[in-house]
């Protein structure tokens, strides 16, 4: 694996992690450190999927399909009194038809056909966009105020995601000559 990994993407790669681990050193209560390494894995664990699901020579959809089968069936074992499907009201289908289809189907769909032009790593540095304005939907939304160790930390994760973008717009300008 390190040795697909472009020399140009250690800078955003290293600038990137620095934020997360700037973010992670916060001090927090029990709770939050939980929190925290649970988030930490779930980033490695989506790391992981994104570097195999671009490798694999399924249509985006059945990958998909197989990965949430996977997903639920590990679900149901770890606690199958929590799936008590008769108790979910009609309306509740309907949300729940959405979030499946659309929310979670169409979405991871799109990436996995996204991942047969892009390489992972690229992906993955986009993907962070995502959690990088969740606290800015919240700021807007009800006024809560990121961390300073969230707001340094997010700021070196955009300047990774920044530089990994001007980075790549440099190697694939023709060299003239």
């Amino acid at each position: 694996i390190a040795g697909r990994v472009a020399w140009r993407q250690v800078p955003p790669i290293g600038i990137i992690l620095c934020g997360i681990a700037v973010i992670l050193s916060e001090p927090s209560s029990d709770t939050a450190a939980l929190g925290n390494l649970l988030g930490l894995l779930s980033g490695v664990g989506f790391a992981v999927y994104s570097f195999l699901i671009g490798r694999m020579h399924l249509p985006a959809i059945g990958l998909v399909s197989l990965a949430s089968l996977g997903a639920g069936i590990v679900m149901v074992l770890i606690d199958p009194s929590a799936y008590q499907l008769g108790q979910v009201a009609s309306v509740e289908w309907v949300y729940l038809a959405y979030l499946g289809l659309i929310q979670f189907g169409a979405a991871h769909g799109a990436f996995a056909l996204a991942l047969r032009r892009i390489p992972a790593i690229q992906a993955q540095v986009l993907t962070l966009l995502e959690p990088l304005l969740n606290p800015v939907w919240v700021f807007l939304l009800i006024g809560e105020m990121p961390s300073r160790f969230g707001l340094a930390g997010g700021a070196l994760i955009l300047t990774g995601i920044l530089t990994d973008a001007l980075l790549r717009r440099q190697a694939a300008k023709p060299t003239q000559g």
